[in-house]
């Protein structure tokens, strides 16, 4: 899965801010398919970067951005789907926002994506697969070089999201988290009003994580953090004009921090760290720098409209879904999603399917 990073800070020129950041390049370069990152310095300037392959070129720009950085974002790229080019690495920018994003979503087609043009079974569909195959559960075997065509999903949520709104905050976010099945930790900046915002929904993943001094910064991570790396500082002697092999010294570099888990919701980060601690339902640790959506209750009582059926109840949306194959409701765990079809579908469904493609037992 990708891999995403954001970091606030309201000590610019922190060394141990800094320090955090830098440790995480060797994770984040282990993503193969693209780079971004994009970092406001302590003028207010924005500055975005983007690569296919050299990510040591972000990694440069980044670097000598750090001193002055009090937001920093990074995300590397791992394809689950939509083509392996530069269009699809994060972070996108559309409309006056920049956004970026590790896991998926569903049931959404870019008003200017490309289209796969062929379905297995026949050659009318505009995606695969069409809606009379994947009904009849039969002629449809996903295909790899049309998974792999068109827009990435991330770059499709974004695309809507800015079509469909003109101002986005903390409750239009909220609400799209659950229409469209928003799966990981994304990051939003709206560029008009310098506001950022980071949201998750980790559920059946690894929850979102901190590292934080609880006083002038905070990094939070869609991974486990790297907190501690070792390498080899090596020294050379001029031996008639040739460098040679003098030395080597073992360095290590590591944060004491201790990473903690966030919350899953939607926040709007500030620059504020609160002096004391509060308590809060199912938060055992203050969440730093960022304001949880308020009212809570808002985000579980908003009437969410899944794929093909509204419920008004938070407590059911949450715990229920709906199968885009036979259109029945289902609880959450006898639910699946398909990234290749990039739908949910039940365990019955997925029988059928099975059975129909002669894979049944």
């Amino acid at each position: 899965m990708c891999k995403l990073l954001v970091g606030q800070t309201n000590d610019v020129g922190s060394k141990e801010f800094q320090k955090i950041i830098q440790l995480q390049y060797e994770k984040l370069e282990s993503q193969p398919h693209g780079i971004g990152a994009f970092v406001v310095t302590n003028d207010n300037k924005q500055h975005l970067f983007r690569e296919l392959v050299d990510y040591d070129k972000v990694f440069e720009a980044v670097n000598a951005l750090l001193p002055t950085a009090k937001l920093v974002a990074m995300h590397t790229r791992v394809s689950t789907g939509g083509a392996k080019d530069l269009s699809n690495v994060h972070m996108f920018e559309k409309n006056g926002y920049v956004f970026a994003h590790n896991g998926w979503v569903s049931g959404i087609t870019s008003l200017d994506a490309p289209k796969a043009t062929t379905c297995v079974g026949c050659t009318t569909a505009k995606t695969p697969p069409c809606k009379r195959h994947r009904k009849s559960l039969t002629g449809y075997i996903p295909v790899k070089s049309l998974i792999e065509l068109g827009d990435c999903d991330s770059k499709e949520f974004i695309t809507n999201l800015t079509n469909e709104y003109e101002v986005i905050d903390e409750k239009v976010i909220a609400n799209n988290l659950n229409i469209h099945h928003f799966k990981g930790v994304g990051f939003l900046y709206d560029t008009k009003t310098n506001t950022p915002y980071l949201f998750a929904n980790q559920r059946k993943l690894d929850p979102i994580q901190v590292l934080t001094n609880k006083k002038t910064f905070a990094v939070f991570f869609s991974y486990e953090p790297e907190t501690e790396l070792t390498y080899t500082k090596q020294t050379y002697r001029n031996v008639f004009g040739v460098p040679v092999l003098d030395g080597e010294k073992e360095r290590k570099v590591a944060t004491k921090l201790v990473a903690k888990d966030v919350y899953d919701s939607v926040y709007k980060l500030d620059t504020t760290i609160d002096e004391e601690a509060y308590e809060l339902d199912e938060i055992s640790e203050p969440v730093v720098l960022a304001t949880a959506v308020e009212p809570i209750e808002d985000y579980h009582n908003t009437m969410w409209k899944l794929p093909s059926k509204t419920f008004t109840t938070g407590e059911f949306a949450s715990t229920h879904g709906t199968c885009d194959m036979c259109g029945e409701q289902q609880i959450s765990s006898n639910l699946d999603f398909d990234r290749d079809a990039q739908n949910t579908v039940c365990k019955s469904c997925q029988k059928q399917m099975a059975f129909s493609m002669g894979f049944g037992g």
